[in-house]
């Protein structure tokens, strides 16, 4: 994780926490591995509240600021939701945050 909190770029990073999420998936298999059936499992919710909070840390490094993907058109809303990927960024915004 470590490795993967230290990339630069958005880009790296996400391919990197991927990579790194896929793994846990397969590594708890079961239920875990099966993608239409994970989230059914107690576990996805412990490990993408992880993920989301790997995302979280990464995004309030000042060097790591607005660093995005470049979404634009339809890409830009989280279908089926109405809301941007904008204005789900940041949780913050959100109104929830994790601890020290």
């Amino acid at each position: 994780i470590s490795n993967v909190q230290s990339e630069t770029t958005y880009t790296d990073y996400t391919t990197a926490l991927e990579f790194a999420h896929n793994d846990v998936h397969g590594w708890v298999g079961g239920t875990m591995s099966d993608i239409m059936l994970s989230p059914s499992d107690p576990v996805f919710w412990l490990h993408h509240s992880q993920v989301d909070r790997l995302w979280s840390l990464w995004q309030a490094k000042a060097a790591n600021a607005g660093k995005n993907p470049s979404l634009s058109g339809s890409d830009r809303t989280m279908d089926p939701w109405p809301e941007t990927a904008a204005q789900v960024r940041s949780i913050a915004t959100l109104g929830y945050s994790y601890g020290p």
